[in-house]
């Protein structure tokens, strides 16, 4: 088959969890419950009225990266006037400690994400062998260090796009992996005078790190700064660069992403109605994300395939390698045989093999979309023949 078939992966933070790490959710629930008692009275009154806002301003996140983003947009002028003139009670604290409060607030998502240790991420092994096809092209939502360990431990050439400072140009260098961290990272960090850099390194107080020119760490550059800074050189490249692959790209593997952030399930979603993009979901909700998709025109909605398993026990298993060949596979026949139809001596057996192979994987919709089609170059009773002949078997998920 095609050598150029090309896959990308986009990783959420269920991809993360079988690593013992939290989910938004989790993190959120603790951070509330847990973590703001030991906080100072005055600190406790700008956690409360925040949280309360961010339930009546946010209308469909009210996770702690909504609690930060709406802390950074605050610092905007005009932001904070639309703001306040909505909620009085903010002209009640102080700036200050709102500002204490972040700093902890970022503290708690690191310490909370940055303890990975080698054996929990053994699951990621099975990705190994996608690598004898192609570089990995990983673009993650999440913060942790997962991927950088994995690389790590197995002696792969990779980058974030930084030598320590932030270079994109480091992207074409020979590597295994490349990650584009689309929501940051817990390594990087911006001085006083701007520059980000890349600090890998664990249990660091945030508030006594300096540069070697003896400059404090203003702040860690996870998703509320990053969305603060949408126009700014690193986010408007990574999101660009996002873009440029779905463009390019014949399969998005995505693994435990939820479908919450707007701006990259809408590129997500005019990829898929711009292009012939195929996507793997991968989450034991599959089914139920995929729907809050609406894809409405059954050829866009059958190149979407849910595979309702959690990561780890889908990547032990062996077979997720096997279904992405097979699909792959099946993929590239099916678009040669559309476009020699004319020219194939027994096109009816060639499209039995295709159906049969969909019916291994349960792309269900991908056979109603085939079958709807055949029946514009074949009689009825032909196609229900092929239909028939196809479906009689098992498939790959019950051996």
């Amino acid at each position: 088959m095609n050598e150029n078939f090309k896959f990308t992966f986009l990783l959420g933070a269920g991809a993360s969890v079988p690593a013992n790490l939290p989910t938004m959710d989790s993190m959120t629930s603790r951070y509330y419950s847990d973590y703001v008692d030991s906080f100072s009275p005055e600190e406790k009154l700008v956690v409360n009225t925040l949280k309360g806002i961010v339930e009546s301003y946010y209308s469909s996140r009210h996770d702690i990266e909504s609690f930060m983003s709406l802390i950074k947009s605050l610092e905007d002028p005009d932001l904070k006037r639309l703001i306040t003139h909505q909620y009085a009670e903010l002209n009640k604290l102080d700036h200050s400690v709102i500002d204490q409060v972040y700093k902890k607030t970022q503290q708690y998502i690191r310490t909370s994400l940055e303890k990975i240790e080698w054996r929990d991420i053994g699951y990621l092994l099975p990705m190994l062998g996608f690598l004898e096809e192609q570089p990995l092209e990983i673009f993650t939502l999440n913060y942790d260090g997962i991927i950088d360990l994995f690389c790590e431990k197995n002696h792969l050439r990779y980058s974030d796009g930084f030598d320590p400072f932030w270079n994109p140009k480091v992207f074409e260098e020979n590597l295994q992996v490349r990650i584009y961290r689309l929501h940051g990272s817990l390594y990087w960090f911006k001085t006083l005078s701007e520059n980000i850099i890349r600090i890998p390194v664990i249990g660091l107080d945030l508030e006594h790190v300096k540069y070697i020119s003896l400059e404090n760490m203003s702040e860690m550059l996870i998703y509320p700064t990053m969305e603060k800074e949408k126009y700014s050189e690193i986010y408007t490249w990574l999101n660009n660069r996002f873009i440029s692959k779905l463009n390019e790209t014949n399969l998005l593997i995505i693994i435990g992403y939820s479908f919450r952030d707007q701006d990259i399930t809408t590129m997500i979603k005019e990829a898929l109605m711009r292009t012939k993009l195929w996507i793997i979901i991968v989450s034991p909700n599959a089914n139920e994300l995929k729907g809050s998709l609406c894809l409405s025109d059954l050829e866009i909605s059958s190149r979407v395939i849910a595979i309702g398993y959690g990561i780890d026990s889908l990547l032990r298993s062996g077979l997720f390698y096997q279904f992405y060949n097979k699909l792959k596979n099946n993929i590239q026949l099916e678009e040669k045989t559309w476009g020699k139809q004319h020219q194939i001596e027994d096109p009816l057996s060639e499209w039995t093999g295709i159906i049969q192979a969909y019916y291994d994987l349960e792309c269900n919709e991908r056979i109603d979309y085939v079958l709807k089609n055949l029946e514009n170059y074949f009689p009825k009773k032909r196609v229900e023949m092929i239909k028939k002949q196809s479906t009689n078997r098992r498939n790959l998920w019950r051996k």
